[in-house]
């Protein structure tokens, strides 16, 4: 059987300015955690990064930087790590709240299993 997975999620947060973009700052940060994602074939591997990330399908990007395997997905979240609300971006916007530019990505590998002789 071949499936295509993952079983780390990298994240990446940096303080984003509305009118300079990504500065950097309080509250940036980097992580990596456990999550297994995986699909028969391509289509389902991004709907399970997707579905598992909480985003929609349509914003996953893959061979992201030309790299093969890497898909990643980004969002705008709050202080508490919450996607930003329509509300929340227009503060932004005007320079009275802080967002960060979050980044999720994860790398696929194209897998093979098959039965094990343990004879």
């Amino acid at each position: 059987m071949n499936t295509i997975e993952s079983n780390t999620v990298h994240v990446s947060a940096e303080l984003d300015d509305f009118e300079q973009g990504c500065i950097g700052g309080d509250g940036d940060y980097a992580t990596s955690y456990a999550m297994r994602i995986s699909g028969r074939d391509k289509s389902s591997y991004i709907k399970d990064f997707a579905r598992s990330l909480g985003f929609d399908a349509k914003w996953v990007e893959v061979d992201v930087c030309d790299e093969p395997g890497r898909v990643e997905c980004a969002r705008m979240e709050d202080a508490d790590g919450n996607e930003a609300t329509e509300g929340q971006r227009e503060q932004w916007k005007a320079g009275n709240l802080k967002l960060w530019y979050v980044v999720y990505t994860a790398y696929a590998e194209q897998v093979s299993r098959h039965a094990a002789c343990l004879a």
